[in-house]
Parts: C-alpha cells; structure tokens; sequence
C-alpha cells in the first residue's frame, strides 16, 4: 500500500485477514522515487508507483516482500505528463498515469521495469476533459479518467499509445453524481465513481470492452460478435439455430446429425441441367447435388426424358 505521509511503500501479509501483519517497507530515503507515494498497482514481481510529491513513477521488485527493491523510475520532464503523478494503471507493456499538477495521462512503455519510457501524453484543452485527474483505468482500447475539478470522466482512445486522443466524455449535471469525481472501478460494463463532493457513488454504462487481444477462462454475455477468424480449441455448444454465411462449413472429420437433417436450397434450384446423382427419399421429396445439396418436393416435378441407365 502507498503511505503518502511516510513516503513509502508498506507490504501488509494478510494470510490471516482476521490478522494483518507487517511483512516489508521501503521509502525514499535511498534510490527509490517515492516522495508523497498516492496510486500503486502490482503485477507479476513488480509494484509500479506514482509519487505525486517527486512528480515521478517508480518501479519496485516485490519477489520478496520482505525486502522490496527499487528497480527503475522516471521522473517528469518537458515531453512527460508526470506533475503530480496521482495514480497508475498497468495494461500489458504499458503504464497509464493521471497527473494531477500536470493536468494530463502519461503512457509508459514498461517492458523494461528498470527503463520505463515515455511514450505518449494528453493534457487538459478545450476538447479534453482532464483538469485535475484523480484516477484511471483501462480496458480494452479505452482509458478511462477522472476530473476532480471538471467534475466529470473523461475517455480516451489508446488504440495509438504514442497518440491517444479524445473518445468521449461526461459531466456531472442534476441526475449524476461526479462533482469532484475521485475514484472510478470496472466491472463488467459499468464504471463505478465517486463523487466527493457530492458525497455519492454514480455508476455508469459504457459501451462495451474492444479487446484486441486476451486470454479469458470463461465469458458470458448477450451477443458475440467476431469480426475475424475465431479457433475453438475443444468443443462448441450451440444451444439454439445455427446459421452459417457463403463460405458454408468444413470439416475434417465425421459430422454426426442426432435428430433429422434437412437441406434448402439458399435461392431457386438452377434450371438448366443436373449433373450428379439424384436420391429420392420415403419423406417425398428429391435430393440431389449441384454445386451445393437442393430439396425438392417431389410433387412439383414434371418428368420428362428421364432414362434408366
């Protein structure tokens, strides 16, 4: 946890809630960038820390959390939106920061935790809704922040992390609780936030999650729509209808029917000619194959020079 007052970093073993213990420190009394620590988000063996008092961003090895390490910082420049750094989110290789003083979000590229390096920046305009960042968060091409002092979040575009740039935004009104919007959480396909001033919780739709890439163990949802090739590694389950496009289905191995299989025709048969086998069911219709299987009621068909060979 971060420890504004102390300037530190404290690791808390909580294998026993009913009994929080300390287990590890470190402050800014050596290498490490953690003057006036505020946000701080673990993953893996590393702990990425945003000192709003050094306007900086640490980087901290916590394999042993008993004695966690300093490992890499940076820390504000003329191209960096670090003033202020207030809190960090972590998304693949890159760490997202809100910056306070600076009023703007800082992308870093922390593929290397002991080289963090800018790559790209917003700040507060006339189109932004940035004032006072207080929190972010991220999810799938979206950055998503709050503005204490706009009272309201902002939403970035990521897609282009040397680039991002304004999606959307909302401002606190009548029937919304942001006015001194703080922190803000995802769950799903809302957005949770505080409203300090208004001393509420307002919580929001969003639009959806674009997620380009991610490993899921399980999802559920209303409709899925996949704009690309999609593998299913073990089996699919289909609970309904399925309806398949022109490319039509393949298969490398038996294709077993459980129930009854019935074959129409997509548009009107061709009229010219039947080339291939013709195969008349006891159910009364005709069968037969002419660059895709067509049904036909036997009733509508008028025979003529039809040869028994």
């Amino acid at each position: 946890m971060a420890s504004t007052g102390d300037n530190a970093v404290e690791i808390i073993d909580i294998s026993d809630p009913t009994d929080p213990s300390h287990s590890g420190a470190i402050d800014d009394s050596g290498d490490a960038k953690l003057g006036g620590v505020y946000g701080i988000y673990v993953v893996g063996k590393y702990a990425y820390v945003a000192a709003r008092g050094d306007n900086a961003v640490e980087v901290l090895d916590v394999s042993d959390p008993s004695d966690p390490q300093h490992v890499g910082s940076i820390t504000d420049t003329a191209i960096t939106a670090l003033g202020g750094a207030m809190a960090i989110y972590v998304s693949g290789k890159y760490a997202y920061v809100a910056a306070s003083a600076e009023h703007g979000v800082e992308i870093l590229d922390i593929s290397n935790p002991s080289n963090p390096k800018h790559v790209g920046a917003i700040f507060d305009s006339s189109s932004t809704l940035l004032n006072t960042p207080r929190d972010i968060r991220v999810a799938g091409k979206y950055a998503y922040v709050t503005s204490f002092d706009e009272h309201g979040v902002e939403i970035l575009d990521i897609s282009d992390p040397s680039h991002p740039t304004h999606a959307g935004a909302i401002t606190d009104n009548v029937t919304t609780a942001l006015n001194g919007a703080a922190n803000l959480q995802i769950s799903g396909k809302y957005l949770y936030v505080t409203g300090y001033n208004d001393k509420g919780l307002e919580i929001l739709d969003i639009p959806g999650l674009d997620a380009p890439g991610a490993a899921i163990g399980s999802i559920s949802t209303n409709h899925l729509d996949v704009s690309e090739g999609t593998r299913i590694g073990h089996t699919l389950h289909v609970g309904g209808g399925m309806t398949v496009g022109n490319g039509g289905i393949k298969s490398d191995g038996r294709v077993s029917i459980r129930d009854v299989l019935t074959l129409l025709p997509r548009s009107s048969p061709p009229s010219d000619y039947i080339n291939g086998d013709i195969y008349m069911d006891t159910d009364g219709y005709i069968y037969y194959y002419h660059t895709r299987w067509y049904r036909l009621d036997r009733s509508s068909v008028t025979p003529t020079g039809i040869s028994d060979e």
